[in-house]
C-alpha cells in the first residue's frame, strides 16, 4: 500500500493487468521469508509473514471486480490452489490443504459455469471432484475424526458420486447413452473393491447398492424401452435360482457363512 500511494506510476500498464498473478507470487516470498525467520529463529517476524502470506492468496478473489486486469477468475483460482497446496506441502498443514481443495473445486466449477456446463444436464462433473476431494481428506485425517463423524463423511461423499452417477444415467437416457450403466457399474465395482483394500464400509455397501442399480437400469432399458418383455422372465428366474441357492448354502454351510459375514463387517 505505501509502494501504491507514494509511486502510483508503477501500477499501470502490464503491472495493472497481471496483479494477481504479482500478489500469488508475492505470497510465496512472503512464505520464504517466513521459513527463513522460522530457521533463524525470528519469531516476531515468522507469524506475521506467514499469515499474511496465507491471505495474500485471497485478495485477488475479493477485488477481482473492484481492480480488473486481464487474468481471467478461474485462473486466479487455479493459481491460489496451486498457492495452498505448496504451503500445505511445506508446512504439512491441513488448513492449506483444505483451502488448495476448495480454490480448486471452485476453478473447476467456474470453468463449468464458462462453457454453460450445466449442473442440471451433468451433474457428476459438478460434485463428483469435491466429493473425492472429501474422501481423501477424510482418509488423511482418520486418526483425528470422530467415529462417527468420519463415517457419515464417508457416506456423504461416496453417496454423492453414485447418486449423481445415476442422475446421469437418467437424465441423458440408455438409448442415448449407452455406456453410463457401464461406467456407473464400473465405478461401482471400483468402490467396492477400493472399500476392501481400504477398509472403509461405506464405499462397500455403497458401491454393491449401486452396482444392482445399474443392473437393474440396464434389464429396464431392454425389457421396456427396446420390447423385449423376456427378459423380465429372464432376469425373474436367475434371480429365484440365486436366492433358492443362497438359502440353500446357507443351511448347508451356516457356521462358514456366518464366520464370513462376520470378517466382512469387521
Amino acid at each position: 500500500m505505501h509502494v501504491r500511494l507514494t509511486m502510483p506510476w508503477l501500477f499501470g500498464g502490464w503491472v495493472q493487468s497481471v496483479w494477481p498473478l504479482l500478489i500469488i507470487g508475492l505470497a510465496f516470498v512472503g512464505l520464504g521469508a517466513a521459513e527463513w525467520a522460522k530457521r533463524n529463529k525470528r519469531q516476531v517476524l515468522t507469524e506475521p509473514l506467514e499469515r499474511t502470506g496465507m491471505l495474500l492468496p485471497v485478495l485477488p478473489l475479493l477485488t477481482h471486480w473492484i481492480v480488473p486486469s486481464q487474468v481471467d477468475y478461474g485462473v486466479s483460482l487455479l493459481c491460489d490452489s496451486a498457492a495452498y497446496a505448496s504451503f500445505g506441502y511445506l508446512r504439512r498443514s491441513m488448513l492449506y490443504w483444505g483451502a488448495s481443495v476448495v480454490t480448486g473445486n471452485a476453478a473447476l466449477w467456474f470453468a463449468l459455469h464458462q462453457t454453460h456446463f450445466r449442473f442440471t444436464d451433468h451433474p457428476q462433473w459438478w460434485v463428483i471432484p469435491p466429493a473425492v476431494s472429501l474422501l481423501v481428506i477424510l482418509q488423511i485425517l482418520r486418526e483425528r475424526l470422530p467415529r462417527g463423524q468420519l463415517a457419515a463423511g464417508r457416506y456423504l461423499a461416496t453417496g454423492s458420486i453414485y447418486v449423481t452417477s445415476t442422475a446421469e444415467v437418467f437424465l441423458q437416457g440408455i438409448s442415448e447413452a449407452p455406456w453410463l450403466p457401464i461406467v456407473l457399474a464400473g465405478s461401482s465395482v471400483f468402490g467396492i473393491f477400493a472399500g476392501i483394500a481400504l477398509r472403509i464400509r461405506a464405499m462397500l455397501w455403497l458401491g454393491t447398492m449401486f452396482l444392482c442399480v445399474a443392473m437393474f437400469t440396464v434389464i429396464w432399458h431392454a425389457a421396456v424401452d427396446l420390447a423385449q418383455t423376456w427378459v423380465w422372465y429372464a432376469s425373474g428366474i436367475v434371480m429365484g435360482v440365486l436366492i433358492l441357492t443362497m438359502f440353500a448354502l446357507f443351511e448347508k454351510r451356516r457356521e462358514q457363512l456366518k464366520g464370513l459375514v462376520s470378517t466382512l463387517q469387521t
